[in-house]
């Protein structure tokens, strides 16, 4: 009977510490139940983090969709890598890739990502990362370098780091040297040099025909 006691104590406890996916409210239409004042794209229902940290994580994976933007292309190829964030206390892989399933925040590209901090323990997991074209083993070395920040209490720094690292994998190359940059000064210089050599030594000979056409004319 006291065994049969202790077990109805722990699955509630148990219960109350894993939320499914599904129960899991969405920040873009529920963020007060995420414990954020406006549409935001972070959800911690249960206040693990601060509401000082929340919006600090929110500023992080806005600019992690601003860094990995490009500048050519078609939309899809230009648009920045779309995140979420959410705190939970208990989540695996299955748990990420089930929230994102069923957020879909960018039917469209495909390019979005769910950060989720599984606080028991300390691990992060992101959803969505290979739809989004992320390379999943330099994704995984991101996700260790956090460890640190994770197990000595510090999940913010931890998150941000992996949003940083997902914004430098996601970012387009660089634009090839030559081209606009390079055409640029070239022209200007070309132009420069060209203000007072090149246009007065067309011009002069054309006046001075000018006028002396125009003094033979009246002579006759």
């Amino acid at each position: 009977n006291s065994g049969m006691l202790i077990l109805l104590c722990i699955l509630p406890l148990a219960a109350s510490q894993f939320v499914s996916p599904n129960e899991v409210p969405n920040p873009r239409t529920n963020f007060r139940e995420c414990k954020m004042r406006s549409i935001a794209r972070v959800c911690d229902p249960t206040e693990i983090l601060s509401e000082q940290d929340r919006y600090r994580l929110n500023t992080g994976l806005t600019n992690m969709q601003t860094r990995s933007a490009g500048q050519m292309g078609t939309f899809c190829q230009t648009k920045g890598v779309e995140g979420y964030f959410v705190a939970v206390q208990h989540a695996d892989q299955a748990f990420a890739d089930a929230l994102l399933e069923k957020w879909q925040p960018d039917a469209q590209c495909g390019k979005s990502v769910v950060v989720v901090l599984s606080k028991d323990d300390n691990q992060i997991h992101v959803g969505g990362a290979k739809k989004a074209g992320l390379n999943e083993s330099d994704l995984s070395a991101v996700i260790a370098a956090q460890q640190q920040n994770l197990q000595q209490g510090r999940p913010v720094q931890a998150i941000e780091g992996v949003l940083q690292g997902i914004g430098k994998m996601a970012a387009p190359p660089p634009l090839p040297p030559g081209s606009v940059d390079n055409r640029v000064p070239n022209n200007n210089n070309n132009n420069n040099n060209g203000n007072w050599n090149g246009p007065n030594s067309s011009i002069i000979p054309g006046s001075l025909l000018v006028v002396i056409l125009t003094i033979i004319s009246c002579m006759f």
